[in-house]
């Protein structure tokens, strides 16, 4: 879309070039042009920065000649540009998101019906712009726990069919381990839901810290979290042993309080004609067999408990 507008732009104003600039602090970057080079160039002296400080639109037949643009960069050099129409790109709240530019070497007489069309097609950009951001804002709320970051149980799935689909063609080992935090509760209830999500985003980067970029971390909800890796389960095991239950492991710092969550880990290996819901099933269930030995392990012998 955006290179059919800068065409449009140019054959609105007659000259040979155009171009979609994005802003940072420091930079226009050039994401769209006609008759010119995308790229990112500093801010200062640009065509952009006039916007920023000037005004909405800034319009001369020839910069050459213009007292205001004597110190910028692009009206000195061996082929300066002399005919500027810059129009501001902004969002619905009136935040400055960029620019459109129209520009040439050769001195040009816009009229006021060219410069409407080109404030048309600004806003034309800008609502394209708002539209892009609000798609990636849904997609990433639509796949990404909002609060950890990792995947949602829909990615997961979705992705566990997939390694699955491979896993036939390809007879990689395939394993999902079900993660639960140990005593996430007390955490919540002695330090506050704070504290608690502080943990939780903290076990989520350890957990993808220990597989690899192509593998999967997601959370399910509340403290558990699931992870599926084309690894063994014993190297599975002894990564998440590493990372969530020994020193190594970051712990969790907040003033006065010092928190190493330690975490109860189910493993399911793939096997033949295996499904993601049966793979999940069966890592949940050895991960409550665990649990399930873990307090038999904590209890007090029978005399003790009287």
């Amino acid at each position: 879309m955006l290179a059919g507008i800068v065409r449009l732009a140019s054959l609105v104003s007659g000259a040979r070039c155009a171009a979609v600039h994005i802003l940072d602090e420091d930079h226009q970057n050039r994401i769209a042009g006609h008759g010119v080079r995308l790229g990112v160039e500093p801010l200062e002296g640009s065509m952009s920065e006039l916007v920023l400080h000037g005004g909405a639109t800034i319009c001369v037949a020839d910069a050459t000649e213009n007292p205001r643009l004597q110190g910028t960069a692009f009206a000195h050099g061996g082929e300066p540009v002399r005919f500027l129409a810059c129009v501001a790109l902004t969002s619905a709240g009136g935040e400055l998101l960029g620019t459109l530019c129209a520009f040439d070497t050769r001195r040009i007489e816009l009229g006021e019906a060219g410069l409407a069309g080109l404030e048309e097609l600004a806003r034309q950009v800008s609502a394209h712009l708002e539209m892009v951001d609000l798609i990636s804002d849904l997609g990433a709320a639509a796949t990404r726990d909002p609060l950890t970051g990792v995947a949602n149980r829909l990615i997961l799935e979705d992705r566990l069919r997939h390694l699955i689909a491979r896993r036939t063609i390809r007879d990689h080992p395939l394993v999902v381990a079900m993660v639960d935090l140990d005593d996430f509760k007390e955490i919540n209830d002695r330090h506050g839901h704070a504290t608690g999500d502080h943990v939780l985003r903290t076990v989520a980067l350890s957990l993808t810290k220990a597989v690899r970029p192509e593998d999967t971390v997601a959370r399910l909800g509340g403290d558990e979290f699931v992870v599926c890796a084309q690894l063994g389960a014993h190297d599975l095991a002894e990564k998440f042993r590493a990372r969530l239950q020994s020193a190594a492991s970051p712990p969790i710092r907040l003033p006065g309080l010092q928190l190493l969550p330690s975490a109860t880990v189910g493993l399911a290996s793939a096997v033949d004609a295996d499904s993601a819901d049966a793979i999940l099933e069966r890592a949940d269930q050895d991960l409550y067999r665990r649990k399930q030995r873990r307090r038999e392990q904590e209890l007090p012998p029978r005399e003790a408990r009287g």
